[in-house]
């Protein structure tokens, strides 16, 4: 027999509160189910479920009860004492808490909407094993449709859907139901809908409507909607968190249609302070304000294009032990998180899921000035940007584990500027690949990767780093040295390129590193030029391993390094689809020496691998570095061009350290003197799809040259680099900062050096 309450409920909304309840009072009688009262009639409220039979209803009195409860496939009905009385006040006096314990409610044997769950607060809630996470803190609801109705759903936390958990096929009714303050290590911290068994359509009342706010997530905090579903999912909300959210909160997919009353709260257009010792209640606006949690900081802030904005750290440790961080932190597009300094201040030890830092279509924010440790994560990365981009600077990454996943893995542009990646376990540290439309740009100068270990059954990846797919490659004054590779899975490398249309690899030490395979791997086409190198293979079987391809052909350009094997290295070609073949070209100041390194007691230590008095690598490199846009500094930010023999004669080291230069800083910035009118012109122009910038400075000094839109709003930075004098050439293929494709039209583009500047008209024609 069809469960009376839930009908009416359903069908009659519009009634007063009074009017139902002397309906469905009179229901119970005639119908004669059984209404078991917790706790005189059973001790728990799982206890009245399992006496329960269809139709019945389990009456729970005020109070908390510490249990995760079951329907068990019952279409019955579970209610506090709203249902008798009509008082809203019993929602938040009866309480079940999950003692994170697992998902506080379980669905999930076919219950329809005759199972009806009412008046309570659910909480404390963590969620279901699913596969190698667990999922549904609040409630889970696996292939059922049961009827939801005044519920207060709060602090749940699992690694998808902190409040609520669907998996299709899912028909559920969901009416005046709050869900606000749930996290989700991944997405969905308020609510998901998983279509990945068939279409779900669940009921949002139209009269007593539901709030959705104030959850978050490492994207999507409060709504994701899987893109499985081919019908049009609506969610009808009184209040959200935001009236016109994007991607950070809701899925973006064409299958969710928003209908939102109000919203929570109006975000922060302004810098906000956070400090572990602060209190989220304070304004955030100062230092001496400041809020106490990233994620809150993250959750009020609103920045745009033309509107920027920072979140600062004060010094200390950020974690779910100290300040109750909860991870991950949901990057948003331009906000930039900066942090007293990499020492300073320190994000530490996850819970859960282990994500310290996720960006889904985030773009042109900047992480900055502090330290991520210790932390584990099975099937995502500690640092995971989806169709995100990455500006990392002043950032150590130290002692994470992750099962499949990377250290740091990035589908889009990547800068980074003082990385240093330490004693990390799992795929690559360091993974960033095209998986979109367009070919990312990776820029790395004074990056640092040691120590770093597969866990065992990981699926493969690189001891070192993994570029594929990206339009250009700049690595400079890099160390990478004592990493290891899983032994089973390819790439069997330390560093591998493949499918990059350039790679320039000048003044980075490669050495002590362990592979079945090559230190460095190549593959797919493009070209690779390195230049100022030390590569020596350690306890790897061979120094390259290579792979053909039905693309075109791989061009690696060798000169003035210290390779192990010389112009005669062991090279291994695996096999591959297609006739085209690495074809390797060794140019002048090639040599194979024992590099000299300063050395001592810690092999780890990235003092050991400084060029020793006598070292073959000092003042080996090219002589004339025009062209090069190499740093001004090395690795240790002394001067990067130094006469490290006394010869007179100042030529660059080998290697990503400058022997016995002085600190760059010590002297100041060098003297630039550049005519007013600097000499540039581009051709083609008009152009399509590129155009060559060329221009001529008589001196040294730091140089920027950026592409301006009619507006005068910047588009795309192609220079931003200490540059030597002479004749210079940048390549502009009409995308801007993000990679995305810019329109038809008039740019301009404009060179910066010093106080000297000068700017030109170009016209794009598609």
């Amino acid at each position: 027999m069809k469960n009376i309450l839930s009908v009416f409920i359903r069908e009659n909304q519009r009634l007063k509160k009074l009017v139902i309840l002397f309906v469905l009072l009179c229901a119970f009688s005639w119908l004669s189910s059984a209404i078991i009262n917790i706790p005189a009639d059973q001790p728990t409220i799982q206890a009245g479920i399992d006496a329960a039979v269809i139709g019945d209803t389990v009456l729970v009195q005020p109070g908390t009860y510490y249990e995760n409860i079951n329907f068990e496939g019952k279409d019955i009905t579970v209610a506090s004492l709203l249902l008798t009385t009509g008082n809203e006040d019993y929602i938040h006096y009866t309480i079940i808490d999950g003692n994170q314990n697992g998902s506080v409610v379980t669905l999930e044997n076919d219950e329809t909407n005759d199972a009806v769950l009412t008046g309570f607060t659910i909480q404390n809630g963590s969620g279901n094993v699913w596969g190698s996470g667990a999922i549904g803190g609040g409630i889970y609801i696996y292939q059922s449709s049961p009827s939801l109705i005044s519920l207060n759903i709060k602090y749940n936390i699992a690694i998808a859907g902190g409040g609520i958990y669907f998996i299709s096929p899912s028909h559920a009714y969901i009416e005046d139901v709050r869900i606000s303050k749930n996290h989700a290590y991944v997405t969905g911290g308020g609510l998901m809908i998983n279509s990945v068994f068939g279409n779900s359509d669940i009921t949002f009342s139209v009269d007593n409507k539901c709030n959705i706010y104030n959850n978050s997530a490492g994207f999507e905090a409060d709504v994701r909607i899987t893109d499985h579903n081919t019908i049009i999912q609506e969610v009808i909300v009184d209040t959200f968190s935001v009236l016109n959210p994007d991607n950070n909160y809701v899925s973006p997919e064409q299958n969710l249609e928003l209908f939102i009353d109000n919203e929570w709260q109006g975000r922060i257009e302004q810098d906000l302070y956070v400090d572990p010792t602060g209190n989220d209640n304070n304004s955030g606006l100062t230092e001496d304000d400041p809020l106490r949690t990233i994620q809150w900081a993250l959750t009020k802030i609103k920045a745009d294009e033309d509107n920027p904005r920072n979140i600062y750290l004060a010094p200390g440790i950020y974690s779910p032990e100290t300040n109750g961080e909860l991870f991950a932190l949901n990057i948003r597009s331009y906000v930039n998180i900066i942090g007293s300094g990499i020492d300073e201040t320190i994000l530490q030890g996850a819970l859960g899921n282990g994500i310290f830092l996720y960006g889904e279509e985030d773009y042109s924010h900047t992480i900055s000035n502090l330290t991520i440790r210790d932390n584990a994560v099975v099937h995502q990365s500690s640092l995971s940007f989806w169709d995100a981009s990455i500006d990392l600077k002043n950032l150590k990454v130290e002692n994470c584990a992750n099962e499949t996943g990377n250290t740091i893995a990035c589908m889009r542009n990547a800068r980074l500027n003082n990385v240093f990646l330490l004693n990390n376990v799992g795929r690559s540290p360091l993974s960033i690949s095209k998986d979109f439309d367009d070919n990312p740009i990776v820029d790395m100068n004074n990056v640092k990767i040691i120590g770093h270990q597969p866990l065992n059954g990981s699926l493969g990846g690189s001891g070192g780093f993994l570029i594929s797919g990206a339009e250009y490659v700049k690595i400079t004054n890099s160390l990478v040295v004592n990493n290891s590779s899983f032994d089973n899975e390819m790439p069997k490398s330390c560093i591998h390129f493949g499918g990059n249309q350039r790679v320039d690899f000048f003044n980075n030490t490669i050495v002590d590193n362990s592979n079945t395979g090559g230190t460095i791997s190549f593959s797919d086409g493009g070209e690779v030029n390195i230049k100022n190198s030390i590569i020596r293979k350690g306890n790897s079987q061979y120094l390259f391993q290579t792979r053909n391809n039905d693309i075109e052909p791989t061009i690696v350009n060798i000169e003035h390094s210290n390779i192990q094997g010389g112009t005669n290295p062991s090279i291994i070609h695996m096999a591959g689809v297609g006739e085209y073949q690495v074809e390797f070209n060794w140019g002048e100041g090639i040599i194979d020496e024992i590099p000299l390194f300063v050395g001592g007691d810690d092999e780890y230590n990235p003092l050991y691998y400084q060029l020793a008095e006598g070292s073959p690598g000092i003042d080996a490199g090219i002589a004339d570095t025009t062209g090069l846009f190499i740093p001004p500094w090395d690795l240790l930010y002394n001067h990067r061009v130094w006469d490290g023999d006394n010869n007179g004669s100042a030529i660059i080291d080998l290697g990503c350290y400058e022997y016995g230069a002085p600190e760059y800083v010590e002297l100041g910035e060098p003297e630039i003197i550049i005519p007013t009118k600097i000499e540039m012109s581009n051709y083609p122009n008009p152009f399509n799809p590129s155009t060559t910038i060329s221009f001529s400075l008589t001196h040294s000094g730091q140089v920027e040259l950026v592409v301006y839109n009619i507006k005068g709003q910047k588009v795309k930075t192609l220079i931003d680099c200490y540059m030597s004098p002479g004749r210079n050439e940048a390549v502009w293929n009409g995308t801007d900062d993000n990679n995305n494709k810019v329109s038809s039209g008039i740019y301009f583009y404009k060179i910066t050096a010093g106080e000297n500047s000068e700017m030109k008209k170009m016209v794009l024609i598609k």
